[in-house]
């Protein structure tokens, strides 16, 4: 029997600032959204047609508070130029959603979009005070447009040790940790619903690799405990199979790349019923950052002296 996929009639519209922002897809757009496809005429099967979501709009859609701040609409230098948003002093984790839009992989098929992402990274930095990296309103736009890789975008999630000097988010990673008191890097990606899998996976992968077995222990120990006691109802495994970390071949992920900068960096995996939870109900996920303001303590010491 075939199964609708996961995204039907899952289009999350918020009002921003005075824009339109696609919590599915990080679409950014003034006018209210029609449903349609870029033909004018074809309704897209993301669009929900009822409930609190559907579009056109029966309701106003709801409004994000001013500590939200959508990308920037301004026309980009480039694709790859990112939206890099802080909030507070900088003291607490920095976000991460690098899989938001279609990316290439060498030698591998094309790595679709994980839905929800980007805007789980910037709602989470907005909770905990912190700070979010995402691809820009341009690239996401793009991405929904054409649902294939472009503009010779590559994942990076996948570098090679070249690609890691010059990569753009590595160096915005760099440039928040040379002004950030807080080590904690959260690379937000998703997975699918899977029968008998946990809706969050932790993976200290990269952890283990470049602080040890005690740190990652404690880090993903700590998460785990904190995030069921936030999310009660969703099951978190702190042992998945994938962890964040390239061993088979020689590439680097974003959190291995991120612990060579000196962050205590996990990967979240979560299902995408999960995802979508947490970007419709705005208490759920403010619960979820609650949590990991909280659980990078008891690692702090087995990586460095200088405090969380």
């Amino acid at each position: 029997m075939e199964v609708d996929p996961p995204w039907l009639e899952s289009d999350t519209w918020y009002l921003c600032r005075e824009t339109f922002w696609n919590a599915r897809t990080g679409v950014i757009q003034q006018q209210p959204p029609d449903g349609l496809r870029v033909d004018g005429h074809t309704r897209k099967r993301s669009a929900p047609r009822c409930g609190p979501w559907a579009v056109p709009f029966v309701c106003p859609p709801p409004r994000l508070d001013d500590r939200f701040s959508p990308p920037s609409l301004e026309p980009p230098k480039a694709y790859t130029q990112l939206e890099v948003h802080c909030v507070g002093d900088r003291r607490s984790p920095v976000f991460t959603a690098p899989h938001s839009i279609n990316l290439a992989r060498d030698g591998c098929k094309a790595h679709l979009p994980e839905d929800f992402t980007s805007f789980i990274a910037a709602a989470l930095a907005v909770f905990t005070q912190g700070c979010s990296v995402t691809w820009g309103a341009a690239a996401q736009l793009r991405s929904d447009e054409l649902e294939a890789p472009f503009a010779g975008l590559r994942d990076p999630n996948y570098l090679t040790a070249e690609e890691e000097r010059e990569n753009e988010w590595v160096g915005a990673l760099r440039r928040l940790r040379s002004e950030s008191k807080c080590m904690l890097h959260v690379d937000v990606h998703g997975k699918r619903d899977r029968e008998g899998e946990a809706a969050c996976d932790v993976g200290v992968g990269a952890c283990r690799a470049h602080w040890g077995d005690r740190a990652a222990e404690a880090l993903a120990a700590a998460l785990h405990c904190s995030l069921k006691e936030a999310l009660p109802a969703y099951a978190v495994d702190p042992r998945p199979k994938l962890q964040g970390c390239w061993r088979s071949v020689p590439r680097r992920s974003l959190t291995q790349c991120a612990t060579s900068l000196g962050y205590v960096a996990v990967q979240l995996e979560l299902s995408y019923s999960f995802r979508r939870d947490l970007a419709r109900d705005l208490k759920l996920l403010e619960a979820m950052a609650g949590a990991l303001t909280t659980c990078p303590h008891p690692c702090r010491d087995d990586v460095s002296e200088r405090p969380c």
